[in-house]
């Protein structure tokens, strides 16, 4: 049986139990898409190579069904390979299924997320806006300040290996890091005061690096007349909550459909139950723009699905949708 065969064969409702008892359970929908796009996508033309199946046993004796070699990989390398099952293993075909999603998603559950996270691993988590780059600046002197003349050449040099390659981070050797981590750990009183105050400014400009990246793809390639004051109220030291999801019907007339059974039987808007205030970004491409009816669907399940009984709705062009629709949720919580 190729994975291919095992998906056809193994409808998604089945393998729901299975999600819902992972580490994801409120990950439903995002597992549901993962599913689809896998049934959707065309082999490698080279071939595909065959999944192996294992048994992967913790230091504590737990053991459970493993495909390790698949994470991280090209979906269409794997997606009509001979699924290979270790002799003596017992399992349940919707266990196998969910084993290799879990495995498969690992990194993000498309193809574009998986590349975007290992592509971006590494880094130092910062964006690319001034909240951002002043959240770096300050992180790294912490640690030049921790670190003695040798240790901070090694500091320098290495961001700016780092920056040649456009990342953002640097590397030390376990000796550096543990000289500074001893450092913090008995430095007087007046540097740790003054390394709490960057800590504290640290987690202040994180905060609003957040946001700025959160603000900027709202309103990117918008066609709405949404304005930065408009999304005022997601400026806020208590954080936003959201979450983001498509349609993987391959079919515009289908898509609505879709995206109701996602919202409706997988919980692609649970998020929003605690949400005071949101604003919702609705992006499809020029060819296939959002329908009234698709507007007056979403925009009365998100006032369904939330505390927020007049949501702002957004609308956007991006051409790399093709015929589906993208859903972007964020709000901020009831304590905020």
């Amino acid at each position: 049986m190729t994975l291919r065969e095992l998906l056809t064969q193994t409808p998604f409702d089945n393998i729901v139990p299975y999600i819902k008892r992972s580490e994801q359970p409120d990950d439903v929908c995002h597992y549901k898409q993962a599913y689809d796009i896998l049934l959707h996508t065309a082999p490698c033309e080279a071939g595909c190579h065959d999944v192996h199946v294992g048994i992967y046993r913790e230091q504590d004796g737990a053991e459970y069904v493993d495909a390790g070699q698949i994470e991280g990989c090209w979906w269409n390398e794997y997606i009509d390979g001979n699924i290979i099952i270790e002799e003596g293993i017992e399992v349940s075909l919707e266990e196998l299924a969910f084993r290799l999603l879990w495995h498969l998603t690992f990194f993000g559950y498309s193809q574009e997320q998986n590349n975007e996270t290992l592509h971006t691993m590494g880094n130092d988590g910062y964006h690319d806006n001034k909240y951002g780059r002043m959240a770096r600046h300050i992180d790294n002197k912490r640690y030049m300040l921790l670190a003695n003349k040798a240790i901070r050449k090694r500091i320098v040099a290495s961001i700016e290996e780092y920056e040649a390659e456009d990342r953002h981070s640097f590397a030390l050797s376990e000796q550096d890091w543990n000289y500074i981590l001893h450092h913090q750990q008995h430095c007087n009183r007046m540097k740790r005061m003054r390394d709490h105050r960057l800590e504290l400014r640290l987690k202040e400009l994180e905060n609003l690096d957040r946001c700025e990246n959160t603000m900027q793809q709202l309103l990117v390639n918008q066609v709405s007349q949404i304005t930065r004051d408009d999304l005022s109220f997601l400026w806020n030291k208590g954080g936003r909550i959201g979450n983001e999801f498509q349609t993987r019907a391959y079919d515009a007339t289908c898509r609505l459909e879709y995206l109701d059974e996602l919202i409706s039987k997988y919980g692609a808007l649970n998020v929003g139950k605690t949400m005071k205030k949101c604003v919702v970004r609705l992006s499809t491409s020029q060819d296939f723009l959002l329908t009234q009816e698709e507007r007056g669907v979403i925009h009365n399940k998100v006032k369904e699905s939330t505390m927020d009984n007049s949501p702002i709705l957004i609308e956007a062009i991006d051409e790399t949708l093709g015929c589906q629709l993208r859903v972007m949720i964020v709000g901020i919580p009831k304590r905020c």
